[in-house]
């Protein structure tokens, strides 16, 4: 893996005067104890394989996807947040929104670094010494508010801060007295902020007298995510372990058609919450996968494909989750059980679809793949939202806790789809292709080696929108060949051959595929 070094000059002096702003009365355990025996077993043999490294191998990414794609695909404006100093979500339904964007940076700039960006590496390990220096965060509130101040904490700070600075720590050399101030906060902050419904008491029963352990809770899913990246990143492996524990505690849950009861009892967002834990659930897996446990790969009934299947179902069969919905358990805006509230789940930020590109590429030939893929756009929303998600090349959203375009999409999709391979190798390549074939035709007025070198200097330098407002359901990073004029090519040369000029800019294919689609 490339490392970019930077070196931190600071005084030895200023160095040791530097203290973290809370102190928590934690040591490095949590007195967690693993609940599921499958999580127990995998547990008794469990070494990490590269501590530090938090939701992705940046190895295999950097050696498997082109520099050039991941700049593409990762690199967008992004602002650094202030440093929140208390948690404040209401005590019923919701949570803080000041933290939207701190997880919005933190998911951002890990994306940017990632894509060589390397100021955006230094900001993510500033903006988390910010926090260990100066926040004065500390707890969250007593009940009523507790469940949600929690929720907030673990999804939108420490979740997020220890996936990016996963990423930062491995490109950007961090200054060793700052890290450690930063490794002791996230020590503190995590067991403080641990969710209070990881426990093993029953949940209600439902009308249909099936019960759910209430550790099976998308807000402990969210909270064992924080508490596996932290472990991840410093090497913990009783924080890591209660990640690999909730797959098991939440699939467990389910009941026998594949459905979530703590989920499937919300109402009106019954699916939006299944959809949810689906995308957090898959965050879990990948986290496991960097340090060597595969938990796709393990057999079971009670699986993550019976979980995505009854999601498919009810997206053809709306009525299959209203027996469940009635119970309308803390519902959301709408009290209207019969009519899923999946409006936001199609956006590049929608949280609930943060698994399907991932799944269809893991799992190409499963069945549940092969139904998304026939999808139709018009016949509900569910699946309809389901058909946009498809179309789209991943998404960005704190359950799914990453950008998966950066951090997972395929080789293939990315050089093929993402970005119509605007490289300059890539445009080089095709542009001698339409060259030859050109000339061996007779025909005149191509552009001069000279005019096309800055054209493609002028793409280079292009930027597209990334407002899911616009994007949405609309191929922005098409250029149109008033821009192609715009960008430097001559008018002489658009006019005789503007058709062969606007498909080789927008081309979706491989170079050799077009150079052999230009054959006679």
């Amino acid at each position: 893996m490339i490392r970019f070094a930077l070196v931190l000059l600071m005084s030895l002096a200023v160095s040791l005067q530097a203290v973290a702003a809370v102190k928590f009365n934690s040591g490095n355990s949590d007195g967690y104890k693993v609940v599921s025996p499958k999580a127990k077993l995998i547990g008794k043999n469990f070494e990490f394989v590269s501590v530090g490294l938090v939701a992705i191998d940046l190895s295999k990414r950097m050696s498997s996807v082109s520099q050039g794609i991941l700049q593409q695909r990762c690199i967008y404006s992004t602002n650094v947040p202030n440093v929140i100093n208390d948690v404040n979500a209401p005590p019923d339904y919701g949570l803080d929104d000041r933290f939207n964007a701190t997880a919005g940076f933190f998911r951002g700039a890990a994306a940017n670094c990632l894509g060589g960006k390397i100021q955006l590496c230094e900001q993510i390990h500033q903006h988390a010494l910010d926090y260990a220096k100066n926040s004065k965060l500390s707890k969250p509130r007593e009940y009523p508010h507790k469940i949600n101040d929690t929720m907030t904490v673990n999804m939108r700070l420490i979740g997020p801060m220890a996936m990016a600075l996963g990423i930062s720590w491995n490109i950007v050399e961090p200054n060793e007295v700052e890290k450690g101030l930063i490794i002791d906060w996230l020590k503190g902050i995590e067991p403080t902020f641990d969710t209070p419904l990881r426990t093993k008491r029953p949940y209600t029963k439902h009308e249909d007298g099936f019960a759910a352990n209430p550790a099976a809770h998308n807000h402990t899913v969210q909270s064992s995510i924080a508490s596996m990246s932290v472990g991840a990143l410093i090497g913990d492996e009783e924080k890591f372990m209660k990640g690999i524990d909730q797959w098991f505690v939440t699939l467990d849950s389910m009941r026998p058609d594949g459905s979530l009861p703590i989920e499937t009892s919300r109402g009106a967002r019954a699916m939006f919450y299944h959809g949810r834990v689906l995308s957090a659930l898959f965050a879990i897996a990948l986290r496991a996968e960097v340090q060597g446990v595969d938990l796709f790969s393990i057999e079971r009934e009670k699986s993550i494909h019976k979980a995505v299947k009854f999601y498919l179902d009810v997206a053809r069969e709306p009525n299959l989750v209203t027996k469940y919905a009635k119970v309308n358990k803390a519902p959301g805006p709408s009290n209207d059980y019969t009519r899923q509230d999946v409006s936001k789940v199609g956006g590049f930020d929608g949280a609930g679809h943060g698994w399907v590109k991932i799944y269809m590429e893991r799992f190409p030939n499963h069945p549940n793949t092969k139904t998304l893929e026939s999808l139709s756009k018009s016949s509900n929303p569910i699946a309809a939202k389901l058909s946009v998600s498809v179309s789209q090349m991943g998404k960005s959203s704190e359950w799914i806790t990453v950008d998966t375009r950066c951090f997972y999409n395929s080789v293939v999709e990315a050089e093929q789809k993402a970005n119509y391979d605007r490289t300059r190798t890539g445009m080089e390549k095709r542009f001698s292709c339409l060259r030859s074939h050109v000339e061996s035709n007779g025909f005149k007025n191509f552009p001069s080696n000279q005019e096309i070198d800055a054209f493609i200097q002028n793409v280079e330098k292009l930027t597209f929108t990334s407002d899911t407002s616009v994007t949405t359901g609309t191929d922005t990073k098409k250029i149109s060949p008033f821009q192609i004029l715009r960008l430097g090519l001559p008018k002489l040369s658009m006019a005789d051959h503007k058709k062969a000029i606007v498909k080789l800019v927008n081309f979706k294919g491989t170079n050799e595929e077009y150079c052999a689609r230009l054959l006679p």
